[in-house]
């Protein structure tokens, strides 16, 4: 069967519609297309600067941790130093007190050594001075 020309008509007529839709259609795909394109590179300008404050951010935070941790460990060493020398100090002082009570006990036992050698030594002279004729 023969197409009627009314036919003929109203499919040329669709397909002329139809390609001009699609064509409008393609305009306006390519358009989204576009921005979408546009708008993934400002994403990832936005991770790219994104991942760099991250970054500095990270290096700021290790930063401030390192001297934290620093200053923190200086002073908990510090504290450990004064506590060791203070008990080093004691003990020193302790052993200088005794070494100078042990010193001057020995001393004394020197002295009451000699004390004792001469102690009778006034009535040993008067009798050497009696038996030489120097006193009388």
């Amino acid at each position: 069967m023969a197409k009627s020309r009314v036919r003929k008509v109203v499919e040329h007529v669709t397909q002329a519609a139809f390609r001009k839709h699609a064509k409008s259609v393609d305009k306006r795909f390519d358009a989204v297309d576009k921005r979408l394109d546009t708008m993934d590179k400002k994403f990832d300008d936005l991770i790219a600067v994104l991942g760099e404050t991250i970054a500095k951010a990270v290096i700021t935070i290790e930063t401030n941790l390192a001297r934290r941790l620093r200053e923190e460990l200086g002073a908990d060493l510090a504290r450990q130093l004064r506590a060791s020398h203070e008990r080093l100090r004691d003990e020193l002082g302790r052993d200088i007190t005794s070494q100078i009570l042990a010193s001057e006990e020995r001393i004394r036992g020197e002295i009451r050594g000699v004390d004792d050698q001469y102690r009778d030594l006034p009535e040993r002279v008067t009798k050497l001075e009696v038996h030489t004729g120097l006193k009388r």
